[in-house]
């Protein structure tokens, strides 16, 4: 035998009774079923003070008027680039030709590297190519082949232990793990 269902009326279908559920309690009524009636619906009717509540809360909630936007000086407002001038313009592309990275002129102007890169691009200056040359490439398998890390064939070379990694996959030399053997 499963259990109750309620009937359309709330109670237990076919018992007669309404708004009524069969459930279990430590005092059952019934010593022969241990089961108990309780009125599930009693604390629903009588509304007045829920209703009160919530019209109290509703007083204490801010008028329509008022905006829900946060004050304009607490938003963050967007940021303009900043603007180098002709010195400073000078001062980075002479930087750059005497071999400072984009990261480093970056740093030294307040600029972000892309957008250092966009000046020197935009006054015709001509970028240094990205990666080994051929003579590097071979170079940086025999350092490698030596026994070097990445890092230090890296520093060797003058570019990132990265920009040698993927030079050396892209040849398809063999690479060790982080502790020396060979993969």
């Amino acid at each position: 035998m499963g259990a109750p269902r309620a009937g359309r009326d709330g109670g237990s279908a076919g018992d007669g009774c309404t708004g009524y559920l069969r459930s279990t309690s430590t005092k059952p009524v019934s010593v022969e079923t241990g089961f108990a009636w309780v009125d599930v619906r009693g604390s629903y009717y009588n509304t007045n003070a829920q209703v009160s509540d919530l019209e109290r809360l509703a007083k204490q909630l801010p008028k329509p008027t008022t905006s829900r936007e946060p004050a304009a000086a607490s938003r963050r407002r967007p940021r303009t680039a900043k603007q180098l001038n002709a010195e400073q313009t000078a001062r980075l592309i002479a930087g750059y030709r005497a071999g400072a990275k984009l990261r480093e002129l970056g740093r030294q102007f307040g600029i972000h590297p892309d957008t250092a890169g966009l000046i020197l691009r935009r006054h015709g200056v001509k970028m240094r190519s990205k990666g080994l040359s051929p003579d590097q490439e071979v170079e940086a398998e025999r350092l490698y082949a030596t026994g070097l890390s990445l890092k230090r064939v890296g520093e060797r070379l003058g570019v990132d232990g990265e920009t040698v990694r993927r030079t050396l996959i892209a040849n398809d030399f063999r690479l060790r793990d982080q502790h020396g053997r060979s993969r």
